[in-house]
């Protein structure tokens, strides 16, 4: 397994105008803030050169925009991508071209939160039935 300090030091040159503050916030863990508009190079980028697995999406309703986490497993250590959406206009790109297992998490959070995410080959419900009532979404703050 990769040290984090390793880890930290490679992200840093492959990614360096891509992310924003990475730094180890735990054991086996780095984060890093990114501009949703460079979402897709750095996907491509953990996938061909850290051969990284995305292990989940979560978003997070702040109340005044959502914070949308990537989670992706490199040599066993946990590398979080934070980057923020508008409440106004809730859009990223897909990346299920990249990593296809974001389909389901990408859909779950269009269904809970109403993030549209650009380009994804499949935008249907995936939780909520068909039949529930339009622009309503159940993890929305009011």
């Amino acid at each position: 397994m990769e040290s984090e300090e390793h880890l930290l030091n490679r992200l840093d040159r492959e990614l360096k105008n891509l992310i924003q503050n990475p730094k180890i916030v735990d054991k086996r863990r780095i984060q890093a803030i990114f501009n949703k508009g460079d979402l897709k190079k750095i996907a491509e980028t953990l996938r061909g050169k850290f051969e990284s697995h995305l292990s989940m999406i979560t978003c997070i309703d702040t109340g005044k925009d959502f914070e949308i986490i990537y989670h992706f497993d490199i040599n066993g250590n946990l590398f979080n991508l934070i980057t923020f959406t508008s409440r106004a206009i809730p859009k990223i790109s897909s990346i299920t071209d990249i990593y296809p297992v974001a389909d389901f998490y990408e859909r779950e959070i269009m269904d809970l939160f109403g993030v549209e995410f650009e380009g994804h080959p499949k935008p249907r419900r995936f939780i909520l039935p068909d039949n529930w009532p339009k622009n309503v979404y159940p993890l929305r703050k009011r």
